[in-house]
């Protein structure tokens, strides 16, 4: 087993699924977003084929939630990125809104506003409310099934249409 290590040696640790539907085998690990889990970050996101972002809908986490957001645009670059209007992006993001049933939070359509800057205009926005399991499952569902796609995609060396 690979230990994760940051800069004064501390091993850190992140959630970890495997799932086998067929013959694809999902690995699904989670890293917490605050700025200290930036190495298990870097690590954990080598090599990914689908990003789910779990967006905290609390306005006062809105700055933490900009930075998270910048820091994976750095990690994947254009990526993340669609190549042309009907491409999908090498590798597809989700973004979860969580924490919708709670008070003060911010409006899906500022976030909206942040991915358009972003140029990740394309990006699904599902409102979770997370410990409750609401909309996860959509979120995962879709990810998944374009991580695949892209997966067939290459293998055939032939554009996909209908993603």
């Amino acid at each position: 087993m690979q230990q994760i290590q940051d800069p004064t040696g501390r091993t850190l640790f992140f959630d970890r699924v495997v799932a086998r539907v067929s013959n694809v085998v999902f690995q699904v690990y989670t890293v917490a977003g605050q700025r200290r889990h930036k190495f298990q970050r870097q690590t954990v996101l080598k090599g990914t084929d689908a990003v789910i972002f779990t967006w905290d809908s609390l306005i006062d986490q809105w700055q933490e939630n900009i930075w998270s957001l910048k820091e994976l645009l750095k990690f994947y670059g254009d990526r993340l990125q669609p190549p042309s209007e009907f491409e999908p992006p090498e590798v597809p993001i989700v973004l979860l809104a969580n924490k919708r049933d709670l008070d003060e939070i911010i409006e899906i359509s500022k976030i909206r506003q942040v991915l358009d800057t972003a140029k990740l205009n394309h990006c699904l926005v599902y409102e979770t409310i997370a410990i409750q399991g609401v909309n996860v499952k959509r979120a995962f569902v879709y990810a998944s099934r374009q991580a695949v796609l892209n997966h067939y995609k290459k293998l055939s060396g032939k554009p996909m249409e209908g993603f």
